[in-house]
């Protein structure tokens, strides 16, 4: 199975429950699933072009990279599977 679109919006809060979300997904949802093989994150801005507060990409926040980035560094996500 691939997830071919996924991400998350901003609540206004700094990206404390956007990074929360990508640490849950990534740590424990994914993992939990094996069949899951590839997810692919939605990084589109559409807060300008689709007057939209939707900030999906990943780098909205430090606090949303950073969450994103760590689980990304997970042993779970590095190499094949």
């Amino acid at each position: 199975i691939m997830i071919a679109e996924t991400a998350s919006g901003e609540f206004g809060d700094g990206g404390v429950k956007k990074s929360q979300w990508i640490t849950d997904t990534f740590n424990t949802a994914i993992p939990s699933m094996p069949a899951i093989k590839a997810v692919l994150w939605f990084d589109e801005d559409k807060s300008i072009s689709e007057n939209c507060p939707c900030q999906w990409p990943v780098a909205s926040t430090s606090t949303a990279q950073s969450a994103f980035s760590a689980a990304a560094a997970s042993p779970y996500y590095v190499g094949g599977r």
